[in-house]
């Protein structure tokens, strides 16, 4: 018999808030907070907009204590990972004297480091290449920095797929727990806003040049903007927590697909993206009708909001109510690697507060369904059970299901 994953604890920080309460009231009041992003003087004049935290400060959040190894990555994962401790009740001695383990999310991690560490090198010299800055150069840098700091002697892997990457790291690390090979995960996604990513990105015409906000669904769209953060959860077989009662939800199942020709065949993407979604139903062993809202992974791209509109469609078609949806990424722009572990945590503060944020802006939908309901303001929902859906651009897709424990 498998295991049953329950989610105990939360954290999040981006420019929407510093704290998952926070974060989530800014997204359930549509605060947007896109700005323009300012590049040095050696780099590209694009006026991209994005959303970002101007100050980060280690210390108002976790005291006085050296963070001179961690880099800016690093920095944000460890505020979330440290709340998302804090809130499920796991003190030092309880880390130390178990096997908790850790799955991270990014696409990019340390990208802005490895660029700022090879520009020293050869601008000024291999003598200016500090060897201390060395150790973030690594793609898992973040998530050895966080075993360290917590004293995690469990698994530790870095996930990096892409768009879903964090997505992704929800879902090893839910397996990792049902097959029980860990009693406990803490599993999160992080994304930096750095300039090196903004203009890999941006080579990809994918972004709203010029654009202040995303219009993810509408038929105005053209394109998406950018956000940066770090949400975490913790994540514990049902069995090894009954006696926390600070249980916060379950993840009930999911599934996760390759689509080949990555966005270009249409009607092929639309049946890969239907795959997974009814996959991760019978994972859950839930059916259709009973999902009572849907995190959309809808961005504003030209082509995904397409595919994500008509598979949405077909799956809830013998609905007997339209699914209310929301496509959060209006709101806080996407994080890449780390949207999946947002639009998760988000998902569960639905099933907390009730309340599902809308969709700001969209005034000419490309939804041509009655089954599908796409509110631009937050309403008030009953809901027991929500789905989660991340599409990359480069043909992952992955879907989560989570519930309230019942």
């Amino acid at each position: 018999m498998k295991n049953r994953v329950a989610v105990t604890g939360l954290g999040s920080i981006s420019s929407l808030g510093d704290s998952t309460d926070k974060f989530f009231e800014s997204v359930c009041n549509a605060s947007l907070d896109f700005r323009k992003i300012e590049f040095p003087e050696d780099y590209p004049d694009l006026k991209i907009y994005g959303s970002y935290i101007e100050e980060l400060d280690p210390k108002f959040y976790l005291g006085d204590k050296n963070f001179r190894p961690l880099d800016r990555t690093a920095r944000l994962s460890l505020i979330a990972a440290t709340q998302a401790v804090e809130s499920s009740k796991w003190d030092k001695e309880k880390l130390h004297t178990n096997e908790v383990g850790l799955s991270l999310g990014t696409m990019f991690c340390s990208l802005q480091s490895i660029t700022h560490f090879d520009y020293n090198a050869q601008t000024a010299g291999v003598q200016y290449a500090k060897p201390l800055d060395f150790a973030n150069t690594v793609i898992n840098a973040a998530a050895g920095q966080l075993a360290i700091w917590f004293g995690l002697t469990g698994p530790n892997t870095t996930v990096t797929t892409g768009y879903t990457s964090s997505a992704q790291s929800c879902l090893q690390a839910y397996k990792t727990i049902i097959y029980d090979q860990a009693k406990a995960l803490l599993v999160g996604g992080v994304e930096e806003l750095s300039h090196p990513a903004v203009i890999g990105i941006s080579r990809q015409n994918n972004l709203a040049i010029e654009k202040e906000h995303p219009l993810p669904f509408d038929k105005n769209r053209s394109g998406f903007l950018l956000g940066e953060g770090s949400f975490f959860m913790m994540l514990e077989s049902l069995e090894s927590c009954q006696g926390n009662k600070n249980i916060e939800a379950e993840i009930l199942g999911g599934a996760n697909k390759f689509d080949i020709s990555q966005g270009k065949d249409k009607e092929q993407t639309v049946s890969t993206v239907i795959k997974t979604i009814n996959e991760a139903l019978a994972e859950s062993n839930i059916s259709a009708d009973k999902i009572d809202f849907v995190y959309a992974s809808a961005n504003g791209s030209e082509t995904f909001d397409d595919i994500e509109a008509i598979a949405l469609s077909q799956v809830f078609e013998n609905n007997n109510t339209p699914i209310p949806t929301t496509a959060v990424k209006s709101i806080t722009g996407d994080l890449l690697g780390a949207s999946g572990a947002m639009q998760a945590v988000c998902a569960i503060k639905t099933l907390q507060t009730g309340k599902l944020p809308g969709t700001p802006n969209l005034t000419d939908s490309i939804i041509d369904s009655d089954k599908i309901s796409v509110s631009q303001q937050t309403i008030d929902i009953d809901a027991n059970t929500g789905l989660v859906i991340n599409i990359g651009m480069d043909g992952l897709i992955c879907v989560m299901v989570v519930g309230k424990l019942c």
